[in-house]
């Protein structure tokens, strides 16, 4: 069975290394964090690193290879698969904050009366 996010609770950390760290969950850092993946330099300054940790953490996960940390944030940005026990381990994403952002805002405005469109 899938996860659905009008029935379960959505992810609040991201499994690295064997030890779960906690995330920010607010869609706007996930955008900013989709952004920031695209337009990361591998060989670029430990900054880069560390802002994005920052922004997902709220710190760097220290005991953890770089590798692997951005790895679980990639992860996480893509969304609950489609079928998690395809056992490919893959699976499509239900959707993508850049595709959708319009959709997500436009709900928002709708459910609860803030605009968000600036």
């Amino acid at each position: 069975m899938r996860p659905n996010y009008a029935q379960d609770a959505p992810p609040v950390s991201i499994g690295i290394g064997g030890a779960d760290y906690p995330v920010n969950t607010d869609f706007r850092v996930w955008i900013e964090v989709e952004k920031r993946l695209r337009e990361l330099r591998l060989s670029g300054s430990q900054t880069e690193y560390r802002e994005l940790c920052e922004l997902v953490f709220g710190g760097v996960p220290v005991e953890e290879p770089p590798e692997e940390v951005l790895t679980g944030i990639a992860q996480f940005l893509k969304g609950y698969p489609v079928e998690p026990n395809r056992g490919t381990g893959g699976g499509e994403r239900v959707f993508s904050f850049e595709y959708d952002l319009n959709s997500i805002i436009l709900a928002i405005r709708n459910q609860s009366g803030i605009d968000l469109s600036y």
